[in-house]
Parts: C-alpha cells; structure tokens; sequence
C-alpha cells in the first residue's frame, strides 16, 4: 500500500524557479514557494512580494503571515490578480466531524483528510511551523510535505 500522496518537484511546479538565482541561494523560502505555487507567480516576483508585505530577508523565515493572510481576506486584497478566502472556522483552525462510539466530535484536519475532502482547486496550507501548497490533490512543497499524511493543518486558504 502507498502512504505518500501525490507530489509534484517544486522545479517542475513554480514558474522560473530552476532558472533563478535568488532561489538558488535561498532557504527557509517555504512560504515564498507557497505563494508562488497557490498564486501562479513567477519565484522571484513572490520573492519579492513576500519580502515587501512580511519584510522577509533572505534566507530567514516569514513572521506572521497566517496574522498578514487572514487581514488580506478581510480587505479583499488580491494576489497575482487572484482571490482567496480562509478555510476553517472563525479562527480559521481545519476541523472535520467524525463519529466516535455514537457521538459526533471535532478533528483536526491533516494533510491526508485534507487532500479526500478537498480533491479539486487551488489551497495553501499551513502547518506546524511550514506552508506548502495543495493543488488539485497534489502536494507543492518539500518531499517529505507528501509522505506526512497526518500532518495536521492548522491553517488553509482556496484560492480562486
């Protein structure tokens, strides 16, 4: 039986990625690399869009941008002439109704439940300290983002 979901190399999903230069000399770039995959952005536009909007430097993390996309939405600001709109409850957390011995109770979403609920469209996701993007069931984002089924999401967006 596979355990891994389906995967896509990030050279073969963000446009100009294998031929920049910045993303050559990156790292810790996961959400540079989500935007980009989700908004159908060039690498080194979002690059440099997610410098501007979070004030990433280079080669270091994206502070607050779950705080930063959840604003976007409530202003309606597009990205790369898209749309996006927060997935979840009001806080936005993913959470599913099972029925445990009867009775209906919240789980956390994870990658896998995610993927079977969500089959069609465009979503960033974000989990424990990293984003990658899920696209029509297929995984945009580190390797090891595709064999990590019960990864659980705590944040998503469709974009449109």
């Amino acid at each position: 039986m596979n355990n891994e979901i389906k995967y896509i190399p990030t050279k073969d999903a963000i446009i100009g990625y294998s031929d920049s230069k910045i993303a050559q000399s990156e790292s810790n770039d996961c959400v540079v690399r989500a935007i980009a995959s989700s908004f159908e952005m060039h690498y080194d536009e979002a690059h440099k869009f997610v410098a501007k909007k979070w004030f990433r430097g280079n080669r270091e993390g994206t502070r607050n941008f779950v705080g930063g996309m959840r604003g976007m939405v409530r202003k309606g600001s597009l990205i790369n002439g898209k749309s996006f709109t927060n997935l979840g409850d009001q806080h936005g957390h993913m959470k599913y109704d099972v029925k445990v011995k009867g009775e209906i109770v919240k789980r956390s979403m994870t990658t896998g439940t995610f993927i079977k609920k969500f089959p069609k469209g465009r979503y960033l996701v974000v989990v424990r300290g990293h984003a990658f993007s899920i696209i029509d069931g297929v995984v945009v984002g580190n390797t090891e983002d595709s064999k990590m089924k019960k990864r659980v999401i705590l944040y998503s967006w469709e974009v449109k």
